[in-house]
């Protein structure tokens, strides 16, 4: 009975332990499996919009990517009116016209996690799953010849 009581009180003071304590939250544009792991308690996993003629688009965010929804700035310089309400480093973007997030910018590979690319997508970075980089350059760039104005803050 006394190894009973041992092994069920060591089991009980690892699980208070255990998850939690001494934990590291995700900043944006980090890899995240729930709202929990991410500093602004927001990861999503998957984008969706709406190409130029309507029809559904999505980005599968591979590994999740903690982000936080954003207000666009129509006034300023546009490092001003991209960074909006996020963090330094970070941009107000919106895919396919859906709600704008805080996307981690970027100027080298390097400022990105390991499994994503650095994007080029013309006035400014980001950083995106290789899968849904190439398809997004090319959206973007259709979308800024169709445009009279652009705006550069919409993925």
């Amino acid at each position: 009975m006394k190894h009973f009581i041992f092994i069920a009180t060591m089991v009980f003071t690892f699980a208070a332990c255990g998850d939690g304590v001494n934990e590291v939250l995700a900043p944006t544009g980090e890899a995240c499996a729930e709202n929990s792991d991410c500093l602004t308690d927001d990861c999503r996993t998957e984008l969706e919009g709406h190409d130029w003629f309507g029809g559904p688009i999505s980005m599968d965010l591979t590994g999740g990517m903690c982000t936080a929804g954003c207000t666009w700035i129509d006034e300023g310089t546009e490092e001003e009116m991209m960074q909006a309400d996020c963090g330094d480093g970070e941009q107000c973007l919106s895919y396919g016209g859906g709600d704008p997030l805080c996307f981690q910018g970027c100027e080298t590979q390097e400022d990105c996690r390991e499994d994503w690319v650095c994007t080029d997508l013309g006035s400014f970075s980001t950083c995106l799953p290789p899968e849904d980089a190439a398809r997004v350059v090319e959206e973007t760039s259709n979308k800024l010849t169709l445009e009279s104005a652009p705006m550069v803050n919409s993925l």
